[in-house]
């Protein structure tokens, strides 16, 4: 698979995941305007953590923490939400999509 090819599809993966989950969780009235802020916030991180661990090789641990971290400070601003509710949307919104990434992987022999 071409890397734009896996780019993409762990960008899609990441979007559409975390999307699902962070609905299902907080079941918003205003579902368009969480769907647009999630997508516009993990459109802000991915692309950093791509760099972060493809170009300059950093360690996976440190770059899903800092995610976490800066996707919690977000979803906190954008949702008006205290500082336990961001972190546990953060956190299970990273957790599932990194389950289901590692899914579709193994599902499809993707390295």
């Amino acid at each position: 698979m071409f890397i734009e090819n896996a780019i993409f599809l762990a960008y899609a993966t990441t979007i559409v995941s975390e999307i699902t989950i962070i609905l299902a969780i907080q079941r918003p009235s205003e579902i368009w305007q969480w769907i647009v802020a999630i997508f516009l916030i993990n459109s802000l991180t991915h692309p950093l953590v791509i760099y972060l661990l493809r170009v300059q090789g950093a360690p996976y641990v440190p770059v899903e923490f800092g995610t976490f971290l800066t996707e919690m400070i977000w979803y906190k601003l954008a949702f008006n939400l205290n500082w336990k509710r961001s972190m546990i949307v953060s956190g299970i919104a990273n957790a599932f999509s990194i389950i289901v990434g590692v899914g579709i992987r193994l599902i499809f022999g993707l390295q």
